[in-house]
């Protein structure tokens, strides 16, 4: 840039522009949840909270623990599906990335 251009108020250095400025969209968006739910979410982290020391890696533990549990889900427009038990973590893992609750 010249000293010329500079003193006419010309920015070659502009990259953003303020049609970028809210580049996240507003409100909810269920594909962010797919994300999360693929990539983020703490499937074993969840699975070793919930069965109490009851995950097989002991002689005296009930491996049934976890299959006893009870789990609830929300779905898009408010559908409610309750009574949900999974025997293992990977059972768990399935039924949210493929029901993907709200």
């Amino acid at each position: 840039m010249t000293k010329e251009e500079a003193e006419n108020g010309r920015d070659d250095m502009l990259i953003d522009g303020p049609e970028q400025a809210n580049a996240v969209p507003d409100g909810f968006n269920a594909n962010y949840l797919r994300i999360y739910y693929g990539k983020l979410f703490p499937h074993a982290d969840i699975f070793k909270w919930m069965s109490y020391g009851n995950d097989g890696k002991h002689p005296a533990c009930d491996k049934s623990y976890f299959g006893r549990r009870e789990f609830s889900f929300t779905l898009e427009n408010d559908i409610y599906i309750r009574f949900q038990s999974f025997n293992s973590i990977s059972e768990l893992e399935y039924s949210i990335k493929e029901k993907c609750p709200f």
